[in-house]
């Protein structure tokens, strides 16, 4: 029974098991009978814990989970126009994986100050990874591409970006919530002339940032702090900055805090300072179980709605911009960066086979799924009592 759901699935997908194209899916001998029934009780959750246990080998790992992906949509847009009036019944979870995140999500606060601490291990998984994977930059959020001829080309081209589009000017002060391996804080001081707060949870980014960028501590320019972001208004009482950026942190913020992560935003930032937000945009439908269980514990997209929502007390929505394509070729280069230096990692002992497994699918599937446009990587400009004269940035002109 397990088989024939399976193998039915995957059809629809255009995916054949045993199959000779390279989105294909050959099966390990000896472990049919354990990938059929993952993959058919927990879905997503089995089919990745099946790759990471070496179940099944694929050529094209991107190209089968686009193809996943795209027939699910599908499969899901026949039922809602066989019953529209029973839309609401669609949105609920489907897999016991998604329905036990569900009422997690529904029951406690899954990244309060404490359960936040959780996706911590996600970033201190080890430096020489990062560094491998990210390159020069070691940014570790989508890069901005046009024009760009490598991934470093985009990750810098992203914090030029980002700098120019806040407008900063020498001697602001920039607070930065979830700051990373200090990249683009050190990109703003070294050529703006700015001064900057960073915040993280992670220790191995703490570290991190103190030992490369040394100097610009000393210097009074970059501040780290290892601290939650809920702990800055106790730091700094007054509007004390004149931009904030919040990059890549969004994500893991969760449902029950986006309104106190802008009203603390609110808080720090000076009257008529803009505040920066670069998040992945979901499409409601929660979390990826494999994600949310082996990569991002506690982590959750937001929707379009939930940020406007969550903002509008606040700030002024004055600018937003998507450039969702952009992170499948981000995701594509950390992937072929990863492979690249997998021999390194490998030597260093602290990573084995099923870890790499593991991270080659966690990659692959964030390609397919930004190559397929279901999720959406956004900039939103957001302003402490509205910019004057309207944000100006990326309007057009037209001759008559």
């Amino acid at each position: 029974m397990f088989k024939h759901l399976v193998t039915q699935h995957f059809a629809a997908a255009g995916i054949t098991i045993g199959g000779r194209s390279p989105w294909d899916m050959r099966l390990t001998p000896g472990r049919e009978g354990r990938f059929y029934r993952r993959v058919a009780l927990l879905h997503s959750l089995g089919l990745g814990r099946a790759y990471m246990d070496g179940d099944f080998e694929c050529d094209d790992l991107v190209e089968m989970l686009a193809r996943m992906i795209n027939a699910s949509l599908k499969r899901k847009q026949a039922k809602l126009r066989k019953s529209p009036r029973w839309k609401w019944v669609f949105t609920l979870p489907h897999t016991l994986p998604d329905a036990m995140i569900w009422l997690k999500l529904k029951t406690t606060n899954q990244q309060d100050i404490v359960r936040a601490q959780r996706v911590a291990h996600h970033y201190n998984v080890g430096n020489t990874l990062y560094r491998i994977m990210l390159g020069a930059s070691m940014a570790y959020s989508c890069g901005y591409w046009p024009g760009a001829h490598n991934l470093d080309d985009a990750q810098f081209a992203k914090y030029r970006h980002i700098c120019k589009k806040s407008g900063l000017k020498a001697g602001m002060r920039v607070l930065e919530i979830g700051g990373g391996w200090g990249g683009l804080a050190a990109y703003a001081i070294e050529n703006f002339g700015v001064e900057v707060v960073m915040v993280t949870i992670s220790k191995e980014q703490h570290d991190y940032v103190r030992e490369k960028y040394a100097k610009l501590i000393e210097a009074g320019k970059l501040t780290v702090l290892l601290e939650d972001y809920r702990k800055i208004p106790e730091r700094y009482p007054d509007e004390h900055f004149d931009r904030i950026f919040s990059v890549g942190m969004f994500e893991h913020v969760g449902p029950d805090n986006y309104e106190e992560y802008m009203r603390i935003a609110w808080l720090v930032l000076k009257r008529g300072g803009k505040f920066l937000l670069h998040t992945i945009v979901g499409s409601g439908h929660g979390p990826d179980p494999f994600l949310w269980y082996y990569i991002f514990p506690g982590g959750v997209l937001p929707t379009e709605g939930q940020i406007t929502e969550a903002a509008r007390t606040y700030f002024v929505i004055e600018h937003m911009e998507n450039f969702g394509y952009d992170y499948y070729k981000t995701t594509i280069a950390w992937r072929e960066n990863f492979r690249a230096g997998w021999q390194q990692l490998l030597e260093s002992g602290k990573y084995d086979e099923r870890f790499r497994r593991m991270w080659e699918h966690y990659l692959a599937s964030c390609a397919a799924v930004f190559r397929e446009r279901r999720v959406q990587l956004q900039q939103w400009m957001l302003s402490k009592g509205g910019e004057p004269g309207g944000f100006q940035w990326g309007r057009m002109t037209y001759a008559s």
